[in-house]
């Protein structure tokens, strides 16, 4: 980053008046140079090895996960005992970055929405934590879902 108004700018730098002076980012300086492009269509969402050969979520599919499991205050404080019970289950294990976890009240193994992402498309099985709205699942199984503000019971 050049800090003088005397430094040379192409049609593709940025230059912003301060009071310090002009400030010119240069195009080849705009992000850090181990950034690749994900280029069209890609989301970045991967998986990485972990303890005993368990794979977990990238960074960038946990933060698209996190963003996804975010609930307002009014649709948390509507949940029932049960379902923050699952809420927070789910929570900690995106925080954790796990594809899985264990339903506290059934004990069966549930996709977390960090599967969901990284399947890329619903699979139309009317999945608790879909980030795609079931928009591939059956008439019959959309029906027998409803969100709740945090997930479909």
């Amino acid at each position: 980053m050049h800090m003088s108004s005397k430094a040379p700018s192409t049609d593709s730098d940025i230059v912003v008046s301060t009071s310090h002076g002009d400030v010119t980012l240069k195009r080849e300086d705009a992000a850090p140079i181990y950034y690749k492009p994900k280029g069209e269509g890609k989301t970045g969402f991967a998986l990485v090895p972990y303890k005993d050969g368990e794979q977990i979520a990238n960074y960038v599919l946990f933060e698209a996960s996190m963003d996804k499991a975010k609930v307002s205050w009014e649709n948390y404080d509507r949940l029932t005992k049960d379902e923050r019970t699952i809420y927070m289950a789910h929570l900690k294990a995106i925080e954790e970055r796990k594809l899985t976890y264990k339903d506290p009240f059934t004990g069966y193994t549930v996709f977390t929405v960090s599967h969901h992402l990284y399947r890329g498309s619903c699979c139309g099985n009317g999945c608790r934590h879909c980030p795609y709205k079931l928009e591939n699942a059956k008439d019959d199984v959309k029906k027998k879902r409803a969100w709740n503000g945090a997930f479909y019971v």
